[in-house]
């Protein structure tokens, strides 16, 4: 499983979703709703959900691309999708900070480098 924003996806984003999907047999990714990107940076997304969520299905990596959830660290995506593993970029701190709690392997995928 990832999370992320994903507006603009980027070769980064690209570098970031092939490597996290190489991690298990099933790759679930959990595309932040508008609310919650604004919250976290401050600004509306440049793209609404459902085209964010369409850019990931079109990368083809995934097994499924899901909306977060509607209530912000209810964390019902973990209990819906149950995953062994999930994937973190280098820059989700605060992401990895609150999935401490989670009997749930933590992997961080380095940054990408051109």
């Amino acid at each position: 499983m990832a999370f992320g924003v994903f507006d603009g996806c980027d070769e980064g984003h690209r570098f970031f979703l092939r490597t996290a999907a190489k991690l298990g047999s099933k790759f679930i990714v959990v595309v932040a709703r508008d609310e919650t990107v604004e919250r976290l940076k401050q600004k509306s997304p440049l793209h609404s959900l459902e085209e964010r969520v369409a850019a990931i299905e079109a990368l083809g990596v995934a097994s499924a691309v899901v909306p977060g959830d509607q209530a912000e660290n209810s964390w019902e995506v973990l209990r819906t999708h149950q995953p062994d593993v999930i994937a973190l970029g280098h820059d989700q701190e605060a992401l990895d900070e609150a999935l401490k709690g989670f009997p749930i392997e933590i992997r961080i995928v380095k940054k990408y480098v051109a």
